[in-house]
């Protein structure tokens, strides 16, 4: 999982090293992994384990389920003190991916 780095770019300029800007519409390609993106000024990424979803899905209740696609269901979560003390309410949505699809490993960040 992560970002896949680019190619380096060429310059336009024989000998010099193009030079690439980055801002938070257009993170750069160092980025690796997800919790690269909280370095990254612009992003408040956080990394939550899979028990941390469990309970902020109840337990990936079937009437959680928010859709389907083809990189598998879509949950309503809410992340509170009772997933990670410290955090404030809020609703999320959360992608389980399906082990045996296709389109999730294309899309999955």
């Amino acid at each position: 999982a992560g970002i896949k780095p680019q190619k380096p770019q060429s310059s336009p300029v024989p000998g010099q090293n193009a030079s690439v800007t980055s801002n938070a519409e257009n993170p750069p390609a160092a980025l690796r992994d997800v919790e690269d993106f909280g370095q990254f000024s612009g992003y408040d990424a956080h990394v939550f384990t899979y028990t941390e979803m469990r309970i902020a899905t109840k337990n990936f209740r079937p009437d959680q389920i928010l859709g389907e696609g083809g990189f598998g269901f879509v949950y309503k979560g809410l992340i509170d003190e009772t997933v990670r003390l410290g955090f404030k309410s809020m609703q999320v949505a959360v992608k389980e991916l399906n082990p045996e699809g296709l389109q999730g490993d294309r899309e999955w960040l």
